[in-house]
């Protein structure tokens, strides 16, 4: 289900499932904006030190 929550462009991974149409959220698609509280915080950039 993650996979289908979740944005192929911004990578956001929403509250419902995406249509697979698009594959993509409508902010990305026609830049509708979305409503922060149906989705949740975009995936952390981890930097692992060496």
């Amino acid at each position: 289900m993650a996979a289908r929550q979740a944005c192929g462009e911004c990578g956001r991974r929403f509250c419902i499932c995406l249509s697979k149409k698009p594959s993509c959220c409508l902010e990305c698609f026609d830049g509708t904006p979305a409503d922060p509280a149906s989705h949740f915080a975009p995936p952390a950039k981890h930097l692992l030190a060496a």
